[in-house]
């Protein structure tokens, strides 16, 4: 007798056990619940059926905080790459309500600040480098009457035409000095100065201030005084600089030639040939 009520007691422990293991997994449970979700996110590729599934398991089951806060964390992301609005939302909820889910409050705070950094349009900073005939910041600029002008890849080096002259701004220390030395009374002026990539030499037109001269392209060190013609341009029409290449080796050029045609070409500083 004591044999078979052993047995009972073990059979209906049994069987609460078997029902309670079958009630942990129904369908509507969490971990079911989240597993499947994941499945539509992940393999199926259904980011709305899955975000509905998270919803379903923040709404069913808010006692289940672990599970509830990555649902947020997913739904949130769910949002952004179907590019719906929300999923500022969604983190700021998570943030604020599920504090003590640190792994996942930690994702969201991230997902937070690139939306701030987002948000935040790109400043510009404007400085004055220069004003005809008057001041910029305290220091004496230069009148310039020629738009020509270039700054150096480090931003270091202002370089540009300063009436009938070139100058070289140092933008550390805010001096300038002038390369030639010439005014509107001499015989040349120079415009168009472009710098090779290394800082190191600049390339600029140099035109004729009288009649019977002719417009060159010329190349000289930064500091002055390997001043060397590239090119005669004669008769061929009026050109502008415009770039030097990357190896140093050619300046590009446009212009108007004598016929009145529109010229983009290279001067090739080895042999000094119009290309």
């Amino acid at each position: 007798m004591r044999r078979h009520v052993i047995s009972l007691v073990g059979a209906v422990l049994l069987s609460v056990g078997s029902v309670s293991f079958l009630v942990a997994q129904t369908p509507d449970s969490a971990e079911i619940m989240f597993e499947a979700a994941r499945q539509m996110e992940l393999i199926d590729g259904d980011l709305e059926a899955a975000i509905e599934q998270y919803e379903a398991i923040v709404a069913r089951h808010p006692d289940r905080r672990a599970i509830v806060a990555e649902a947020l964390l997913r739904i949130g992301s769910g949002y952004e790459k179907l590019d719906q609005t929300g999923a500022r939302q969604v983190y700021e909820r998570l943030v604020s309500d599920y504090a003590d889910q640190t792994r996942f409050v930690a994702e969201a705070r991230d997902r937070l600040a690139q939306f701030e950094d987002a948000a935040s349009p790109p400043t510009m900073t404007v400085r004055e480098l220069m004003r005809s005939g008057g001041q910029a910041q305290g220091r004496v600029s230069y009148p310039t009457n020629n738009p020509f002008f270039v700054v150096s890849g480090d931003g270091q080096t202002f370089v540009y035409t300063d009436g009938a002259d070139l100058a070289v701004r140092n933008m550390a220390t805010g001096e300038a000095q002038h390369m030639y030395g010439v005014d509107w009374t001499g015989d040349e002026f120079f415009a168009g100065p472009v710098l090779s990539r290394d800082g190191m030499k600049v390339a600029f037109m140099r035109f004729p201030n009288r009649p019977g001269g002719t417009t060159r392209l010329e190349v000289d060190s930064l500091g002055g005084g390997h001043r060397e013609m590239m090119f005669d341009f004669g008769e061929l029409g009026n050109f502008e600089t415009r770039d030097w290449s990357p190896d140093g080796a050619n300046v590009l050029i446009v212009g108007q030639a004598a016929d009145q045609s529109r010229l983009l070409a290279t001067v090739n500083l080895e042999d000094k040939s119009l290309r």
